[in-house]
């Protein structure tokens, strides 16, 4: 079909018939003029100059409506009534209406940044300063939040972090100890600090809701003769001497992939190691041994008490938000620690109902 389209052939133009003069011989735009007249006198045409493409452009044929309103917006048409628009109407608002636009002004104006000063008093950083500047989150880190993506490879807080922040610095830099407390910090300016939980008594398994101050946890600042270069101990049962790292957000997200691939693997059934490999990842020597594979190989080999003895070195350095919080049982009073626990409504706050008297 398309074959039997008719097409004009166009002849080959002698360099004889195109006009010569000075005119051609200098201007780029009258040499493309006169090749125009020569092909038009080729065909038989009647050449028409275009002296404004812009404005003079002619549209010939069977004009499909929607084209036609397109270019009539651009202002490109066949009608002399094109009126330019003043400068208020040339104005394009980048967010909608002005009602609009007041509105995101006053919380412009409202939004504040707070300082927050780092458990680790930034000594371990060479481009991050010791004191931060935070602001509340909006829907737009919510959205975030709620993006099932972004939570399963262990990029939401990093990316919330990164909006949040007045300083651009990669988060994930940051220590685990350091983003604790952050994440902890935001959530009491975003919302209240008082977290509504759920907890089920270790002795009577009673179930009982209770509110957290998370103003109320202690936070401790790294002390001076705390030294990264010098983080060494012996294992109290094996005597085995080792050395460690404390971990980062970037440790953070590979052990998240990590888990990501077992289950992948191995499927959800499967044995869960997470704790075992981010204790391997995390030690750098054990008596000559450095390879994280042997390191994982010898950690399952281990008296339970020198694991529990690495796990409490590497994840509780002496500083950091404490969040070991004390808890009385109502119905046994029996008293108990637990860690915060992070659920759903860390960061989606359940509604509080409000009861009338009766």
């Amino acid at each position: 079909m398309s074959d039997e389209v008719y097409r004009q052939t166009r002849k080959k133009i002698d360099s004889n018939d195109i006009p010569q003069n000075d005119i051609y011989e200098e201007d780029p735009l009258e040499s493309v003029k006169a090749v125009q007249q020569a092909y038009a006198q080729e065909a038989g045409e009647t050449y028409v100059p275009i002296s404004n493409p812009d404005n003079d452009l002619k549209i010939q044929g069977n004009i499909p409506p929607e084209f036609r309103e397109a270019m009539q917006k651009r202002g490109k048409v066949n009608s002399p009534s094109v009126v330019p628009r003043s400068a208020a109407s040339n104005q394009i608002r980048l967010q909608g209406s002005g009602e609009l636009e007041g509105l995101l002004q006053r919380l412009a104006e409202h939004s504040s940044w707070e300082e927050l000063e780092l458990p680790s008093k930034g000594k371990f950083y060479q481009n991050i300063p010791n004191v931060l500047h935070v602001r509340a989150m909006t829907g737009e880190e919510e959205q975030i939040l709620a993006t099932p993506r972004f939570v399963k490879k262990g990029k939401a807080i990093d990316m919330i972090f990164e909006k949040c922040l007045q300083e651009k610095i990669n988060t994930t830099q940051l220590l685990s100890v350091d983003r604790n407390y952050l994440l902890i910090f935001l959530r009491g300016i975003s919302y209240t600090p008082e977290y509504d939980v759920e907890i089920k008594c270790p002795n009577c398994s009673t179930n009982f809701a209770t509110v957290i101050n998370l103003d109320s946890l202690e936070v401790e600042t790294c002390p001076e003769d705390f030294d990264l270069n010098k983080l060494t101990g012996v294992l109290p049962t094996s005597g085995f001497g080792f050395r460690y790292r404390l971990a980062t957000g970037e440790d953070e997200q590979a052990i998240t992939a990590y888990r990501e691939r077992r289950i992948q693997m191995f499927g959800d059934q499967s044995d869960d190691d997470t704790l075992l490999y981010r204790t391997a990842m995390l030690l750098e020597w054990v008596e000559g041994v450095t390879e994280i594979k042997e390191i994982q190989v010898l950690l399952k080999r281990l008296p339970i008490n020198d694991l529990s003895h690495l796990r409490n070195t590497i994840n509780e350095p002496p500083f950091g938000v404490n969040t070991n919080i004390d808890m009385i049982c109502p119905s046994c009073a029996e008293e108990f620690k637990i860690e915060l626990p992070l659920e759903t409504n860390f960061f989606f706050p359940r509604k509080k109902e409000t009861r009338t008297p009766a």
